[in-house]
């Protein structure tokens, strides 16, 4: 069950493991709750975590309203499809990913061409990424190589926070507002050290510092652009800093924080989690957004996560998948109570309650 960290006490079983945003493990699932460990989450600002009591009995979750016989019945698992509608979106996606190159790196462009140009890339975006979101999403988390990742993690963020804000019905001037503040949000990074980004050890507290700069640089270079509003330069500056205060460069609290930095904030985790790292592996979409949702009620905006979260599995509803152990099945219902973990059913009809066998996770889709 997944209760408030207030509420936790010693000898609680860690069911589920415990990450910070961006995905450094806190606690592994099967430890032993102390309350040394209790206080260490406390002090890292875990909101929730998923826990049992030892020997306790497990509980159903809200499917269905009794314990009712679920009739055995085959599935047919659901494939991607439509190849030549996901070749258009990578083709679309190579092309922005040179524009947007080209934008940050040069600098003799002057402002009235860079507004044009910036212009351009917006309507690119909402001409060909407003719909086939499930081939966009394929695209984002794919595979990469480390280096160029200000470039197309910059993409992915525009196209993410994009897709976010027709979700919640933006009108066209606030989508071009969030398209390009998410565009540039990172563009302070061209003045960090590639020693420093891509280092593969842990970062030094000074080399912490410098990484934390960016936000600061983000905000000198867009106004020496001369070409943003103070609205766009802000959401795209703010982009780190967290509703409980946690963050930077101004350690801004919720309602300090404009929409457009926690669509931002939201985008830029789920992005950054999926993609491979100088320091580790990717996550797959799955735990990224358990680690999404696991801040849902402390560093981001729960609105914005809970419908983040909730489209991303109704887009998937119905397609199939691998899980950790191999079985292959199908997503056929959300859990209202825990969104990242669905029911299954698999080929041969039998049903999984992802919500009660934490032991299981969905690995990729098929």
């Amino acid at each position: 069950m997944r209760i408030d960290l207030n509420e936790a006490k010693e000898g609680m079983i860690i069911l589920a493991d415990v990450y910070d945003e961006y995905g450094k493990i806190l606690l592994s699932s099967g430890v032993r709750l102390s309350n040394k460990l209790i206080n260490r989450l406390k002090k890292e600002k875990v909101i929730e975590i998923d826990v049992r009591e030892q020997d306790a009995p497990k509980k159903r979750f809200e499917y269905f309203e009794e314990e009712e016989e679920i009739e055995n019945s085959k599935v047919e698992l659901k494939k991607f499809g439509r190849p030549e509608v996901k070749e258009k979106v990578t083709e679309n996606c190579n092309k922005l990913e040179d524009i947007i190159k080209k934008l940050f790196l040069n600098n003799n462009v002057d402002v009235a061409k860079r507004k044009t140009i910036i212009a351009s890339v917006v309507k690119f975006i909402k001409q060909n990424f407003n719909k086939d979101i499930i081939y966009i999403l394929e695209y984002i988390t794919k595979d990469r190589i480390i280096e160029g990742q200000l470039y197309y993690h910059s993409l992915n963020v525009a196209i993410l926070s994009y897709t976010i804000g027709k979700w919640l019905k933006y009108t066209d001037k606030q989508l071009d507002t969030l398209i390009v503040a998410a565009l540039f949000h990172d563009i302070g990074k061209i003045k960090i050290p590639e020693e420093i980004l891509n280092k593969e050890e842990r970062l030094l507290d000074n080399e912490y510092e410098i990484i934390m700069s960016h936000a600061k640089e983000t905000e000198n270079i867009m106004k020496e652009f001369g070409c943003f509003s103070k609205e766009t330069i802000e959401a795209a500056s703010f982009h780190h800093e967290r509703s409980d205060g946690s963050g930077y460069p101004n350690k801004l609290n919720g309602n300090e924080i404009n929409e457009y930095s926690k669509i931002i904030a939201v985008a830029d985790i789920f992005d950054a989690l999926t993609s491979k790292k100088a320091y580790r592996e990717k996550y797959n979409s799955f735990k990224a957004l358990e680690i999404i949702d696991n801040y849902s009620y402390s560093k981001l905006d729960n609105k914005i996560t809970k419908l983040f979260i909730t489209k991303f599995f109704e887009i998937y509803l119905g397609q199939g998948v691998e899980l950790n152990d191999s079985t292959k099945a199908k997503i056929i219902r959300l859990n209202s109570n825990e969104i990242t973990r669905p029911l299954l059913a698999t080929t041969d009809g039998q049903i999984i309650d992802l919500a009660l066998r934490k032991e299981l996770e969905i690995q990729k889709f098929l």
